[in-house]
């Protein structure tokens, strides 16, 4: 017992705040069985020049530290030490990755950096030439959009000559040559006569 009957340590130095009966695999338990605020960390800086209040944690396996900040502007931040901020929340909820200064007119602002993409969104419909759909609810998904195409609209296209094939182009990523989306039909489109032969023109077409 360390200066209260509600502070308590073992033998290995574990403590315990509110309770008696802590785990000795923790090096901290805190317990509060009536509502309220379980702890508060209040600091002012985490040093000269740096205007953040920092709670690190690092694994000793890792040479990487990690740090919840809370700023003297009202963000909070996950830090990286040695690289920075990496996901930012302002005092107005604004939410910034990859940047500690979200555009304030924005929920979301994402920085890739040098990454080859800012997004990734993998739903289980996710193909090459989809685009990102919502519903009235404004819950998305990925989808091939054929309902903005009319009825017989070409999609994609490739010449084909006794058995050659020229350079296809893709219908929603597909090559025509080999399989239409949803909503499409592989047809023969136009021809022309090429010497001692016929050229023949394949396309996705719109139902």
């Amino acid at each position: 017992m360390v200066g209260s009957k509600d502070i308590h340590n073992t033998d290995l130095g574990n403590v315990a705040i509110g309770t008696p009966a802590r785990s000795d695999a923790a090096r901290l338990t805190v317990y509060r069985n009536t509502v309220g605020q379980l702890a508060n960390f209040v600091g002012k800086g985490h040093s000269s020049g740096d205007p953040a209040t920092r709670i690190m944690l690092q694994d000793l396996d890792s040479a990487v530290d990690w740090f919840m900040s809370a700023y003297d502007d009202g963000r909070f931040t996950i830090h990286q030490g040695g690289v920075g901020d990496r996901l930012a929340i302002t005092s107005s909820g604004s939410v910034g990755i990859g940047t500690d200064s979200p555009d304030q007119t924005a929920r979301l602002t994402i920085n890739k950096d040098s990454l080859a993409a800012a997004v990734k969104i993998v739903d289980g419909n996710q193909k090459a030439g989809y685009v990102l759909t919502s519903d009235d609810e404004g819950v998305g998904k990925w989808s091939s959009n054929i309902t903005a195409a009319a009825s017989g609209t070409l999609c994609g296209f490739v010449a084909t000559s006794s058995g050659w094939w020229g350079q296809a182009s893709r219908c929603q990523g597909l090559d025509p040559r080999f399989g239409c989306p949803l909503g499409y039909t592989s047809r023969l489109v136009g021809y022309a006569p090429i010497v001692n032969n016929w050229m023949y023109f394949y396309s996705c077409v719109k139902d």
